[in-house]
């Protein structure tokens, strides 16, 4: 197979890849609430807050993703929005309260 006829291949399984991993970052909330609930010890109410700031999260960030990817280079968006999405996943880890997980800023101390 030639280089040229790789390119568009490889950039679909890329971005197919990605999305997947999008769309199982988004609801994996849903599959360890039991267990942030516990970790926190969150009531079912607190637990509902925490669930509706981590997807509205995501409703406010879409529109604006989209035309930036439209006038600038969609390889540079993707780039940045996987690095800043999956460094704030793995900043999440170090949070030991739900208002930390909420409020603070990505990069903070752990409180």
């Amino acid at each position: 197979m030639s280089q040229k006829n790789l390119q568009p291949r490889t950039a679909l399984i890329v971005l197919t890849a990605l999305n997947l991993l999008n769309y199982a970052d988004r609801n994996v909330l849903f599959a360890v609430q039991p267990l942030v609930q516990a970790e926190f010890h969150l009531n079912k109410e607190q637990i509902g807050y925490l669930t509706s700031a981590f997807l509205g999260f995501y409703m406010i960030a879409a529109p604006f993703v989209g035309p930036l990817a439209d006038r600038y280079s969609r390889k540079l968006i993707e780039i940045q929005k996987v690095t800043i999405g999956y460094a704030k996943s793995g900043s999440s880890a170090r949070r030991r309260s739900t208002s930390s997980l909420v409020n603070s800023p990505t990069w903070g101390k752990p409180t």
